[in-house]
């Protein structure tokens, strides 16, 4: 690779954190920015992921989105982040998920504020269409996906509304996502091929904390915790948790290396 492969982590937060922002990243490499889920205030997050890690990011460099679901903490910023690139930029971001998620995103999350423009002087009403805002496209599984540097592959987790983990490869590096899941060891097996596996953890339809610790420790050893409850202290968890504002940047030196910058 010419340029590192880093991720910058803007929130570690379960759905129901009144401490941290809820999970998301924005992968970089080649000059390219690719954000991970956009849980809401995207902007607000962004600017103090900048802060903390020195490494300034915003919306206005971020024009591919991979979504893994539509809950909230995963999804609700991308209303925001159309309205704010047809209006600021203009530009229309290109949107990357699940068959099942780009067949739903309109008709059930976005046409009811986005389906229509009202002119304001004459009242009259403008339907619009999803290609007004943005361009979607269908990552396919059993095959990688280019989007610039990255290729992106997904596995169905399970959840308990359609979710997608993710494994992003640049160049020889593979970073791998277990999104919101239940402990699922055919999904860690996939997993397992990647370098840095971030991996979620918390109570409910998740990952409890004391099955990751089951499993082998080279795999233990790739695993950095997200998702995670407030009620866990990540300077005292057993395995490495990812920090709000954290770069991270992927090496083979020594092999595998995960190195905080």
């Amino acid at each position: 690779m010419t340029t590192p492969f880093q991720m910058l982590t803007l929130g570690v937060g379960d759905a129901f954190s009144d401490r941290y922002y809820h999970t998301s990243f924005v992968l970089m490499a080649e000059g390219m920015h690719l954000l991970i889920d956009c849980p809401e205030p995207i902007r607000k997050i962004l600017r103090e992921a900048s802060e903390a890690s020195g490494r300034r990011v915003n919306l206005k460099d971020i024009d591919d989105v991979v979504l893994t679901h539509l809950h909230a903490d995963h999804a609700s910023a991308w209303e925001t982040i159309c309205h704010w690139k047809r209006h600021r930029q203009p530009a229309r971001p290109r949107l990357y998920t699940s068959p099942e998620v780009l067949d739903v995103i309109w008709d059930q999350r976005l046409r009811a504020v986005m389906g229509e423009t009202i002119n304001l002087e004459t009242g009259e009403v403008t339907p619009n269409s999803p290609s007004d805002y943005f361009e979607g496209h269908a990552l396919s599984y059993g095959q990688e996906t280019a989007i610039g540097p990255f290729h992106v592959s997904i596995r169905r987790t399970k959840h308990v509304i359609p979710t997608v983990g993710l494994i992003v490869r640049v160049g020889d590096m593979r970073w791998g996502y277990a999104c919101d899941t239940i402990f699922d060891p055919e999904h860690i097996k996939w997993l397992s091929q990647a370098d840095m596996i971030v991996h979620e953890t918390n109570d409910g339809p998740h990952t409890p904390l004391e099955d990751l610790m089951g499993l082998p420790q080279e795999i233990r050893d790739k695993i950095w915790l997200v998702h995670y409850p407030d009620s866990l202290d990540p300077n005292d968890a057993p395995l490495n948790c990812l920090r709000q504002g954290q770069l991270l940047t992927l090496t083979k030196e020594p092999p595998g290396a995960v190195v905080a910058r």
